[in-house]
This record gives structure tokens, sequence and C-alpha cells, in this order.
């Protein structure tokens, strides 16, 4: 039973995830545990950071819940908290538990704390092994560690790092500063580097996290989007809700229609989209952060200029997206930022839009190449506490 505050273990999870996370809140109530499941529970009369901080500091743990597609948005600030709580008092477990479906698991976050895998089976139930561990840890006893824990390869390779990565996206302290002090000076902020420079890693693993420690002041949500081969389209599935259970034709459907209506409306439509999300979401966010990574597919991967009329009307589109993003975080209050990240031999097309030359070069963080403290920082740093470390470092003072 619960030993000092009013819950047991508050279950942080995203809302795709819900079914899988109801079923585990049931396994736990019926072994006994009182859990904090539904943000709906939030102490009324509060902001939503103070609640959570209260609801985290009446609970006893805390297990957060990371499902296929990763930690959710407001997920993020549940598993800040329960850090920052975990700081001011070393006995108190926070757990990740990989869940159903859960193919690519935070690693940087994972290698913080001992983990529960719950992602080897369809479902949750049928795996009492790891749900008798996640019981033991939630009441403060010794889990047996992964023995794969030692295993998992710090680095993340091609692939950008992740908000929950940002603990060992290291090297790049000057690139996050200049960007989160032009996101605070401007709201729209384009990012320019080469290939693989880690532009997307600075935005995920760099400005996220900062902006989120802004909690007491602004509570951001984040949308993140590719543009494609289709922008449009690409904006109809960040920003709208495809009926549930609709087949792969029906959804073709709805985001066709979507397109459309974007292509017939005025610039505004965004923005007005942006306010009813802010004003809607149950986390009573301040502002929002549209995220466009690749920005680069507007222009690559134009249809080819044989084909003129699906060229004409992709012309068409990029220039409507750029209006409606321009216009969503212009005006008088703007309550949404946009950020791009675009490949730098793609800056010429970029500012031949009139409504983008206009912001730019003020508006935009070039990525610097980074000095050798700086690369010795982002390869030993994520690599403590890796089988691989002692030769890394061996390597790194011969190098160095």
């Amino acid at each position: 039973m619960t030993r000092q505050g009013g819950y047991d273990v508050f279950l942080s999870y995203a809302r795709s995830d819900g079914a899988a996370a109801a079923e585990l809140n049931g396994w736990l109530s019926a072994q006994g545990l009182r859990t904090f499941f539904d943000r709906s529970e939030l102490r009324p009369g509060l902001r939503w950071i103070p609640a959570l901080e209260d609801a985290i500091g009446q609970s006893d743990a805390v297990a957060i819940l990371v499902g296929p597609h990763g930690i959710g948005n407001a997920q993020q600030y549940e598993r800040e908290l329960a850090l920052v709580r975990q700081m001011r008092d070393d006995g108190f477990p926070v757990i990740p538990v990989l869940m159903p479906g859960c193919q690519n698991p935070p690693t940087g976050f994972l290698q913080l704390l001992t983990w529960v895998d719950l992602s080897r089976g369809a479902t949750v139930l049928p795996q009492q092994d790891s749900l008798a561990f996640l019981r033991e840890a939630i009441h403060g006893e010794a889990v047996p560690p992964s023995s794969i824990r030692a295993l998992i390869c710090p680095y993340r390779g091609l692939e950008p790092f992740r908000e929950e990565d940002a603990a060992f996206f290291c090297g790049r302290d000057g690139a996050i500063s200049d960007l989160v002090a032009q996101v605070k000076a401007h709201a729209f902020v384009a990012v320019i580097g080469p290939s693989g420079s880690g532009k997307s890693s600075l935005v995920f693993a760099g400005l996220l996290p900062a902006l989120r420690q802004q909690r007491q002041t602004t509570m951001w949500d984040v949308v993140s989007l590719r543009p494609g081969a289709s922008p449009l389209r690409a904006l109809a599935a960040a920003f709208g809700a495809a009926p549930q259970d609709a087949g792969p034709a029906a959804i073709d459907t709805y985001l066709e229609d979507e397109a459309a209506a974007y292509r017939a409306g005025d610039a505004g439509k965004l923005a007005r989209i942006v306010n009813d999300r802010l004003d809607a979401a149950p986390e009573k966010f301040d502002r929002l952060l549209i995220y466009v990574d690749q920005w680069e597919e507007l222009y690559a991967m134009a249809p080819a200029a044989e084909d003129k009329e699906r060229l004409h009307q992709h012309s068409g589109d990029v220039e409507k997206f750029i209006a409606l993003l321009v216009a969503t975080s212009s005006g008088l209050n703007p309550r949404a930022n946009v950020v791009l990240t675009v490949r730098a031999d793609f800056y010429a097309p970029l500012i031949r839009n009139a409504l983008v030359s206009a912001l730019l070069p003020r508006q935009q963080v070039n990525m610097p190449p980074m000095g050798r403290s700086d690369l010795r920082s982002a390869i030993e740093t994520p690599a403590r506490g890796w089988r691989g470390f002692p030769s890394i470092r061996r390597r790194l003072s011969i190098r160095f």
C-alpha cells in the first residue's frame, strides 16, 4: 500500500498508448497499488505544471511508459519533473517501462535508469515476470539489472537524437544557446547546415529540452512534421484528426480533403487551427512550436519538369505551405513559433520565396563546425557506462 504519498505510483503515458496503459493500470490496481492514472485527477485550480508537481509529490514512484511512438509531448514534462524529484530524493524510483510495440527505445534515457521490459509481448498481462519486477521497483526494491544494459550502444549513428536522448547530445552547447536565443527573439527561425551536421538533433535534443525548462513561465506544445512530396497533406496529417479505426483509403480521402481545404483557404487558416488546439488542450499550453524537419523536401521531391500540371500544383502548394507558416508565426500576438531545418545546398530556393527572404538571414542559425573539445565531448560523454567506454577513452587519449 501507499508508504508516504497519496499514490503508490504516478503512471505517465502518451494518449496514443492509452489502451495498453489502462491494461497495466488495471493490473497494478488489482495488486493493491493506488495509481495516479488519469490527468483529469489533477487538483483543480492549479496551472498544469504546478498540478503535475503536486501529483508527483504525492506519489511514491513514477513509471514512464514508452510505447511504439516513444515518449509523448505532455509526457516529456512529466519525465522531467520526475527526474527533478529524483534529484532531490535519491530513493525516489523513476522507472521507464517499455510497452508492447516499443521497437526503438530511448537509449539515452534508459542508460540513466533501470527499466522494465514489457515490449516482448503483444499485450501486458501475459508478462508476469516483468510485471512482478515493476511491482518491486515501485516499492523501491532492487530490480535485477538488464543483461543487455551494457551492450546498448549510446550513439545514434545516422539517426537524429530525440528529446529523451538529450543527456547524451553533447558538444553543441554553443549552437543550442544560439538557437534558444533566436527562438526567444523571433517566431520564425531557420537552422541551416550541411547534410549530417546534426540540425534535427539540435532541435529535438537541444532546443526542446531547453524550452521545457521554461515550464514555470511558458508551457510548450510541439508539432513536428516533414513536408514530403505533398506539404499540405503533411500539414493535414500533423494537425488533423482522421476518424478512429479508419482504413487506409478513408485516411487518404481525409488527407486529400484537408489539403484541398488548406489550398482553398486564406493564409490565416493554420493560425486559427493553432489557437483552437491550444485553447482545447487539457494541459493548457501557452505556445506551440511547429518544427518542420527536412525543409529541403519541398524542392527535392517536386514532380518532374515534364509533368507540368502536377508541378504547377506542387509549386502552388509550396507557396501556400510557406504562407500558412509565416502567417501563423507573425502578427501582433502569435501563439506559435516555427523552426525549420534545411540543408545548406538548398538555401537558394529557400530564400527565393519573398516571405522567407524578408526574415533571413536575420532569423537563422548556421550550424558551426565542431571544435576538438566539442568532438571529444560528443564521443566520450555518452559512452560512460557502456562496455566499450575503456577502449574509446584509450583511443581518444591518443587522438586528442
